[in-house]
């Protein structure tokens, strides 16, 4: 089953795949329009990566213009953030301090030129308790902090190049959320003071941040081009893949996106089951979408089926999880008996100084209707995504 695109989507598609195999991309097909495969490649940050497909095809220089602006904006960034990411390590180094950059830092080493694959910050893992001093050291070292002990990672700035900084692991939809209460064991040392996850733990960290993201606001394309990369070039053991995605519980949202990402960039065997993730995905783009995000909350599992329900929804507006509340409230990781006092405090919040924000938020809600949310509902199914 070929999912019905438009010519913009399917050129796309095709462009990443000869970038990916490494072969010439085709002549743009009729009814191609250059402007619109800009803003479907731009939606999911991929026009970096489509602009080394098109180059040196022939095509029209203005029609090139956006692609071309975007990889070098893109190029720029990245070399800012390589040399970032060295001054750190350096940085973290002389004070003797444990890091582990994360994510996209190692992600890019897979695509064919790094410059395709866009990352918006460099996220490091230091271990527990180490913020502190990472902040001093960060604005020693000239980073301005943006903000501290407010959410599950500190955020600074330097010329540009922003820097997260966790001192663990989003365990967020893990079915064994204990899996990442020591991410330390999962690393490998690289030298001085600095650490990476192991191969297989890196494919499946950027695997269940993937799902964060899919089971949330959606997930765009760059996330099974990432997945893709992964499953053609990482040194990974396949079967310490599995055996840990298993133990993760994400082995079903795995290979539901390796299947995917088989169909979309090397086969083109869609069935039914992932012509319609793909498409939820290709609809969404990298950030996912407001209605995506709202209906999500409409839903909730019973006995491993995803059903829809608007009290449920209205319930998690008015009583977020523990853990969404402890990243609102840091206070709550020290003083969880304070829980009932913050959701007092939420509730008013909403009705008067953030009331223009629910009101906005509510309206998206109401745009889903039951037929998007039964379909929503089925996607995550198929994914093994529980909300």
């Amino acid at each position: 089953m070929i999912p019905a695109l438009s010519q913009n989507s399917r050129y796309l598609i095709d462009v990443l795949r000869a970038v990916l195999e490494g072969t010439k991309a085709p002549l743009p097909y009729e009814g191609v329009d250059l402007g619109g495969l800009f803003k479907a490649a731009d939606v999911h940050k991929l026009a970096p990566m489509v602009y080394h497909g098109l180059y040196g095809s022939g095509l029209d220089e203005a029609g090139l213009e956006p692609f071309r602006e975007a990889h070098r904006r893109n190029m720029i960034l990245s070399v800012k953030q390589e040399m970032e990411v060295k001054r750190l390590s350096e940085l973290f180094d002389k004070a003797g301090m444990d890091h582990c950059f994360l994510k996209g830092c190692h992600t890019r080493k897979l695509y064919p030129d790094p410059s395709m694959r866009s990352m918006s910050d460099i996220d490091v893992l230091v271990r527990r308790g180490c913020r502190e001093k990472a902040k001093e050291l960060l604005e020693s070292g000239g980073y301005e902090c943006i903000h501290y002990d407010i959410s599950d990672d500190d955020k600074y700035r330097r010329g540009g190049v922003c820097v997260e900084i966790h001192d663990g692991l989003d365990a967020d939809g893990l079915k064994n959320s204990s899996y990442y209460d020591d991410p330390w064991r999962l690393t490998v040392h690289v030298s001085g003071h600095e650490y990476r996850l192991a191969p297989v733990h890196e494919y499946l960290y950027a695997a269940a941040h993937a799902m964060k993201h899919f089971m949330n606001s959606g997930a765009g394309l760059r996330f099974l081009v990432d997945i893709r990369l992964y499953m053609t070039k990482s040194a990974a053991d396949r079967g310490e893949v599995e055996r840990c995605a298993r133990e993760m519980g994400i082995d079903k949202f795995l290979h539901c996106m390796e299947k995917t990402a088989s169909a979309a960039f090397s086969d083109g065997e869609f069935d039914e089951d992932s012509a319609l993730v793909f498409m939820f995905m290709l609809e969404n783009g990298i950030g996912g979408s407001g209605v995506t995000n709202e209906a999500s909350k409409s839903i909730r599992t019973v006995g491993g089926k995803s059903r829809v329900s608007r009290g449920q929804y209205h319930m998690r507006r008015l009583f977020p999880s523990f853990t969404q509340m402890k990243r609102r409230d840091p206070i709550l990781k020290k003083a969880p008996i304070l829980l009932p006092f913050m959701y007092v405090r939420r509730w008013f919040q909403l009705l008067f100084s953030r009331r223009e924000r629910l009101k906005a938020k509510l309206s998206t809600a109401s745009e889903v209707d039951k037929e998007q949310l039964e379909k929503l509902c089925r996607i995550y199914e198929i994914a093994g995504v529980s909300k």
